[in-house]
């Protein structure tokens, strides 16, 4: 999982465990290929020029930047990678591990979704949506280069359209604007599902190849598909039918009609239903033959209203229980390690208590990491562990705990390789970053407008923090001394690695 600026406190796989069940979907095997009439076109990118390093005081009083001592910068990113990617409001750069060499990739984003899902398997390409005028169109930007590739145009979505707050385009942009609606199948990334708009506007299920420029539709009208996510294999795509009915109240939110979870197979286009659930419930993939489920089963906790955790082989529809426990909170899972994690506050007879819980496999059977509720779970890959917020940082084995520093704000936490540990906390209403060095003490190194935090991949010494007046530094242990690196003219949401 990225860093993320500024965490939205929505429950990562919370249930409201009770309500009827709801079944079915407009989706159906794919007709003849339909092939794409905007040929893929390519665009330059755009350069932006790296900026001189200026070393910044560090102490509470620092006042102005001093431009008296610079350091020689790259001329270029390294060939081979890795590079850190950061995204803006509307933009996306990369940089070289130690923040150097900033280049502007990709403009008018106008994807909400963190990044990390739309890196190619081989972080050789980027997919972005993007929105131009009146046109959101899918795009893909080959990495280090920046060169852009249109994969399709998703749907034409004009300042009339915006003026009908419950029209049909609206909710359709709003599916693709705030759920993840793209996925690289696995492997070779040959083939990129995603949602787009065609006759019915609903977003439904198309799949794109690369080698061959062919677009198919596999789902038609009656839902819209969000959440598209392969099998390991690449043979299906597993995706999800929602839709907003009215009373939407002052704003559209989270959908309110739920169709069902539907697995759809490449290699035939045809389309299965998945058991009944009621909303969303995707955890992980467990296997090439199996998915992760979290959701009630009244028959298997004799009436509790807690969730269970169940693998599904979407093919044929056939489930199973991971463990006989039961849990009711938020879960994240670790595709790396196959793990769980769940803040549990059920009391019912299967629960194992109230706290934190780690489930491993092949058993899964719940070990005791943590006293307390958190409010928001997430897989940090960057972190090699989980963070349930609010709260420490949990390795994937449960082994080690980071806890935050003594602040009652704790807000963001990156984790290097080496056991560095930085904070982001308030102080006065200003972000200040806090950092440590294993068995050292809390030292201040930035005292406000702190926004994401992340340690380089290679070696783990080196911090990035970008500023919420758009400027990126990097503190390199032990010292730390706090140095700025670049600028992006604006703030900066989200940051992650790229591995070519």
């Amino acid at each position: 999982m990225p860093r993320i600026a500024h965490k939205v406190l929505i429950p990562v796989l919370l249930f409201v465990l009770s309500g009827a069940l709801v079944g079915g979907c407009g989706a159906g095997p794919a007709g003849t290929p339909i092939p794409t009439d905007l040929p893929p076109t390519s665009v330059p990118p755009t350069e932006a020029q790296p900026t001189a390093a200026i070393i910044i005081q560090s102490d509470a009083t620092a006042a102005a930047p001093s431009t008296s001592v610079e350091s020689p910068q790259p001329t270029s990113l390294n060939p081979a990678g890795p590079y850190i990617y950061f995204r803006g409001e509307d933009r996306i750069w990369i940089s070289n591990p130690d923040g150097t060499f900033l280049k502007l990739i990709a403009q008018n984003v106008d994807d909400r979704n963190d990044l990390s899902t739309a890196l190619s398997p081989d972080g050789k390409a980027l997919l972005v949506i993007t929105k131009e005028g009146d046109e959101i169109n899918l795009m893909e930007y080959s990495l280090p280069e920046g060169y852009a590739t249109k994969i399709d145009h998703l749907l034409t979505y004009t300042e009339a359209d915006a003026m009908k707050s419950a029209g049909d385009k609206t909710i359709a942009y709003h599916a693709l604007q705030d759920y993840p609606t793209v996925a690289w199948q696995p492997g070779t990334g040959r083939y990129i599902a995603y949602a787009a708009v065609r006759d019915y506007v609903t977003t439904d299920l198309h799949v794109y190849d690369r080698v061959t420029g062919e677009i198919t539709q596999l789902t038609f009208g009656n839902s819209h598909t969000i959440r598209p996510t392969w099998s390991p294999d690449g043979q299906y795509i597993l995706h999800y039918g929602v839709n907003w009915t009215q009373p939407f109240g002052g704003a559209l939110a989270q959908y309110n009609d739920f169709h069902g979870a539907f697995a759809t197979r490449l290699a035939d286009g045809e389309t299965v239903a998945q058991p009944n659930t009621e909303r969303v419930n995707f955890l992980g993939w467990l296997n090439d033959q199996e998915y992760i489920t979290f959701n009630a089963d009244l028959d298997v906790t004799d009436g509790c209203s807690a969730g269970v955790f169940k693998a599904v082989n979407p093919a044929n529809r056939e489930t199973r229980l991971l463990t006989d426990e039961c849990f009711l909170g938020v879960v994240a899972y670790s595709p790396d390690m196959g793990t769980i994690l769940v803040s549990n506050s059920s009391e019912c007879s299967c629960s194992p208590g109230e706290g934190l819980f780690l489930l491993s496999p092949p058993a899964y059977q719940s070990k005791f990491i943590l006293e307390g509720y958190y409010y928001e779970m997430s897989w940090e890959p960057e972190n090699q562990g989980f963070w349930p917020y609010p709260g420490p940082v949990v390795s994937v084995d449960g082994a080690e705990i980071y806890n935050p520093p003594p602040a009652r704000d704790a807000f963001e936490a990156s984790i290097s390789k080496l056991g560095y540990e930085a904070w982001k906390i308030y102080q006065d209403q200003e972000a200040t970053v806090v950092v440590k060095v294993p068995g050292g003490d809390w030292e201040t190194i930035m005292t406000e407008k702190a926004d994401t935090l992340i340690w380089d991949p290679i070696s783990g010494d080196t911090l990035l923090i970008t500023s919420t007046d758009g400027r990126l530094y990097r503190a390199t242990a032990p010292e730390f001394v706090l140095e700025q690196v670049g600028e992006f003219g604006k703030s900066v949401k989200e940051s992650g690695w790229i591995f070519p």
